[in-house]
């Protein structure tokens, strides 16, 4: 294996290690589960995950005082088939058939990372992929209850839902959801 197969594989590992684990992870705690478990050199480490966060794999974030290491949503993410995520000051340029949904950086819940936010994404692809669903004269509506950043219910017009309707009882959900709609149309 070559000393670049090497370096990939073990950026691989580092994306996986914070990918796959169910508790936010310091740089730190990457650099001892990685040494011990494969025997990486710390300084490889290092320079995999300065590598991952300038390629925007991951990205820096402080909570509880302290610095963590976690997937970076600070670029498109196909959440779906068709369906990509990305922030509005990102360029992508889609394939056939992508549904591309701009979202802000926020607070509020629903930027794709989570996995019942895909599985609802995945959820309304399936069902409004169908011709017969969608046919007739009949308005057709949704309903996103806990809205967060909106995502659920813009996916839905995109797929051709006539009118969907957000509520939250978070008013800063409802602020968030608001702006993202308004990337997406122009507000009545």
């Amino acid at each position: 294996m070559t000393s670049v197969n090497k370096y990939n594989l073990l950026k691989q590992k580092v994306a996986e290690t914070v990918f796959e684990s169910d508790r936010c992870l310091t740089q730190l705690d990457i650099e001892k589960e990685l040494a011990n478990r494969y025997f990486y050199p710390k300084k490889q480490i290092k320079q995999a995950i300065k590598a991952l966060v300038a390629e925007q794999t991951l990205t820096y974030t402080y909570k509880y005082g302290q610095t963590f290491l976690e997937k970076s949503f600070n670029k498109p993410v196909r959440i779906s088939k068709r369906v990509v995520v990305k922030p509005p000051s990102i360029a992508y340029r889609p394939k056939a058939g992508d549904l591309v949904i701009e979202l802000l950086q926020g607070v509020s819940f629903g930027n794709g990372e989570h996995p019942t936010t895909r599985l609802a994404i995945r959820g309304i692809e399936h069902a409004l992929s169908s011709d017969r669903f969608l046919r007739g004269d009949q308005n057709k509506f949704a309903l996103d209850i806990g809205t967060g950043s909106g995502i659920l219910a813009i996916t839905a017009v995109l797929f051709g839902i006539d009118k969907a309707i957000g509520i939250d009882i978070d008013s800063v959900a409802r602020s968030e959801a608001k702006n993202n709609i308004s990337l997406h149309c122009c507000p009545k």
